[in-house]
């Protein structure tokens, strides 16, 4: 019987059964995305980064839906009379607006206009002196006194009837209250019911302003 030939294996190699050789370890090689912005070294991934938005305005509110008591301006423009915020501009920084109005229709081609404003601290106080000064030379019943009082708001309220001016002049250079007495004689030429109808008009420009102020509801006030 013959020995066993020992077979002759290269270096590395084992028999049947020997050890299975080990594959070479890998090592996992981090791919190199160079400095690029929001990239952190010790992550193999992108990191996703929140772009803030802008916020987006929210709508622009209609002066209707400021403007309290609500309907007031529907109101107003039955009488012909339009607000803007140009107008409420006007008044909030110069203490007072002028708006030119329909009074009433002539004919189916011309319309009674009246330019009238609202009234100024100063300029009440004069209307003021004015009545006193009546007051001072005559008895007057109640009622004369407001059909007085009517007509001096409006003489100071209102500057020009069909376009024109009321008196010869408005420019500064003569006194308020001169310029004043002289429109209250016009005035009173009227009929009462187109002073009735301007007076409702002026009334109710004015009460609007004033109630704008006193609520606080301005476009200007609320950040409108």
């Amino acid at each position: 019987m013959k020995p066993p030939v020992r077979t002759q294996m290269p270096p590395g190699q084992g028999g049947s059964f020997a050890t299975p050789p080990k594959p070479p370890e890998r090592t996992p090689v981090t791919p190199d995305h160079g400095s690029l912005p929001g990239r952190n070294e010790e992550e193999s991934v992108w990191e996703e980064k929140s772009i803030p938005v802008p916020p987006v305005d929210a709508p622009k509110k209609k002066i209707e839906e400021v403007l309290k008591p609500s309907g007031v301006l529907s109101s107003l423009k039955k009488m012909g009379v339009d607000i803007t915020e140009e107008d409420i501009e006007i008044y909030l920084f110069q203490g007072t607006v002028e708006k030119t109005v329909p009074v009433f229709k002539i004919n189916n081609k011309k319309t009674f206009t009246a330019k009238i404003r609202t009234l100024t601290s100063a300029q009440y106080m004069i209307v003021e002196e004015i009545i006193g000064d009546e007051l001072r030379v005559s008895d007057m019943t109640r009622d004369g006194l407001s059909n007085l009082r009517t007509l001096t708001v409006l003489s100071a309220g209102v500057t020009h009837l069909l376009g024109r001016p009321s008196i010869k002049t408005w420019e500064d250079g003569i006194p308020e209250k001169e310029k004043f007495l002289q429109n209250l004689t016009i005035l009173k030429e009227l009929a009462p019911g187109v002073i009735n109808k301007i007076n409702h008009i002026h009334s109710a420009v004015t009460s609007t302003f004033n109630s704008m102020m006193d609520d606080g509801n301005s476009p200007f006030l609320t950040n409108f």
